[in-house]
């Protein structure tokens, strides 16, 4: 869960890559699952990645067109890593993993709770320690997309950095069929100022449909306001 959860291990750096069609070229080892069209000119892929050691789930994230970074989760939806296109990322490691996410106990006991301390770069100062806390509670809504069914998930999660405090509240989903998340549409606050991140589903592509694992996006692209 991209919005609400921090880092348990480094990976290797990310570098975008595409062929002349757009289609995303998938690190080895791992296999499309899906690809989500949502809301604001946003889209999502989430690919599944097997080693001999561990499972990590890869989201994708495309914005106007243009793969904009990805997050590498373990098979329970603790968050490991992210990268941005440009090989850059905001979550540099983990100081103190007291109670990381966990999808499995959201689903089991409906609500789940984090409390994390990571090391954050903001690109304008030095990096510095920021605390995370949060929690996920299934609403028992559910949204039929693409030949299966999403659960919806109620988030909301603070990052306290020195003086600053990042605030955010919205809502992802849990994809039945894969047992995977992406994100939907969120609002963030930062020091009282206000921004909504677009970012619900519309529609889901598997396999075998039209735009699946292409960096395309289809719904409010260019539209005014």
């Amino acid at each position: 869960m991209k919005k609400a959860t921090a880092i348990a291990l480094l990976l290797a750096p990310f570098t975008a890559t595409a062929d002349e069609s757009g289609q995303l070229v998938p690190r080895e080892h791992c296999t499309p699952l899906y690809t989500v069209q949502k809301r604001g000119c946003v889209a999502e892929h989430v690919l599944r990645c097997e080693t001999p050691d561990r499972v990590l789930f890869r989201n994708e994230f495309v914005e106007d067109g243009a793969l904009m970074d990805v997050t590498f989760s373990d098979a329970d939806y603790e968050f490991v890593d992210e990268w941005n296109a440009e090989g850059l990322k905001f979550i540099l490691g983990l100081v103190d993993n007291r109670d990381p996410f966990s999808l499995s106990n959201l689903r089991d006991t409906g609500v789940d709770v984090f409390d994390q301390t990571a090391m954050v770069d903001m690109q304008i100062v030095a990096p510095r320690e920021a605390t995370i806390l949060g929690d996920a509670r299934l609403t028992g809504e559910t949204l039929a997309l693409g030949g299966g069914v999403l659960e919806e998930v109620s988030v909301r999660a603070t990052l306290n950095l020195s003086s600053m405090e990042i605030w955010m509240e919205g809502t992802s989903y849990v994809d039945r069929t894969t047992g995977t998340m992406f994100d939907g549409a969120y609002r963030m606050s930062i020091d009282g100022f206000d921004e909504e991140l677009p970012g619900a589903p519309v529609e889901v592509l598997r396999d075998g449909d039209r735009g699946f694992m292409r960096n395309i996006t289809l719904f409010d692209c260019g539209e005014p306001g």
